[in-house]
């Protein structure tokens, strides 16, 4: 096989750098895509972390909101419990009261029992019968009074109950309101919730991905490294043999121009001219040369 010529070396290494210009071209533009990967999986594992502490965050007020619905909903039981018996006692109260006759008033019952005790004391000529008679009557109108004193008590007792029903009812409806505003935040954060799950699991099919390109790359970076690597051998190779020649041809020059210096040394001699020092070794090293 031929010796490949100086030109062909030359051509060979022109070859081999251009080849290197575009391998480190292309390693760049890799190199660039890489650490935009990079940066973009740090990106995406820092809003994961957010994500993470958000969701965390939402299910510990999820939790706090279901605490209030359980509280709210056994507050609201005991409230229903405590409407329901006031108006039992109020319809039972209200139906004795329909049954008792309606009554005068009492002061006009003091009023009378004043006077007709006065009389008594005033009056001590009245006949027995009459006075058994006021006495009577004065005994009538005072069960009569402890009777509308105790119907008086009874209603101020339903008043009391009824005001106490419209706070229970007013309570109530307070709980219902109350009950349906955490109702509706408990929906609104288990849909919230569903949202920073569903954006998790993008962001780590994207970083799963992201990861997978990463290593895409670096294999790629990886196989163009080693044909770089393999360029600049070859192209140190050739240059070393370029040095090589290089050094044989000065040699082989170096050796022609001794040559000729002792050629023309010898040819003085024969003729009997005169040579300088430096033709005289040249002579005798052709001597110890053809003695050798």
């Amino acid at each position: 096989m031929p010796q490949n010529t100086e030109l062909d070396i030359h051509a060979e290494i022109g070859r081999l750098r251009e080849e290197l210009r575009e391998l480190l071209a292309v390693r760049e533009e890799y190199l660039s895509k890489l650490n935009e990967v990079r940066d973009r999986i740090a990106q995406v594992i820092n809003d994961v972390r957010n994500l993470k502490e958000s969701l965390n965050s939402v299910r510990e007020r999820i939790a706090a909101v279901r605490d209030s619905i359980n509280e709210l909903k056994k507050r609201r039981s005991e409230v229903r419990m405590q409407i329901k018996a006031l108006i039992q006692e109020l319809r039972s109260t209200t139906a004795t009261l329909r049954k008792r006759a309606k009554l005068v008033n009492v002061d006009e019952i003091r009023k009378e029992i004043d006077s007709l005790e006065w009389k008594l004391i005033t009056s001590p000529n009245l006949a027995p019968e009459e006075e058994k008679a006021i006495v009577n009557r004065i005994a009538e109108l005072e069960h009569e009074l402890n009777r509308l004193l105790s119907q008086l008590r009874i209603e101020a007792e339903q008043r009391d109950k009824e005001e106490e029903l419209h706070r229970l009812q007013r309570e109530a409806q307070s709980l219902r309101e109350e009950l349906d505003s955490r109702i509706k935040e408990l929906a609104e954060l288990k849909e919230r919730r569903e949202q920073i799950k569903n954006r998790l699991n993008e962001l780590i099919n994207e970083l799963n991905s992201l990861k997978e390109e990463r290593e895409r790359l670096k294999e790629e970076l990886r196989r163009i490294n080693a044909e770089i690597s393999e360029r600049r051998a070859k192209l140190r190779a050739l240059l070393r043999e370029l040095r090589r020649r290089a050094e044989e041809e000065r040699r082989e020059v170096s050796r022609a121009i001794l040559e000729e210096k002792k050629r023309i040394a010898m040819e003085k001699l024969k003729v009997g001219k005169r040579i300088t020092l430096e033709e005289l070794y040249l002579v005798l090293s052709e001597d110890r040369e053809s003695t050798g």
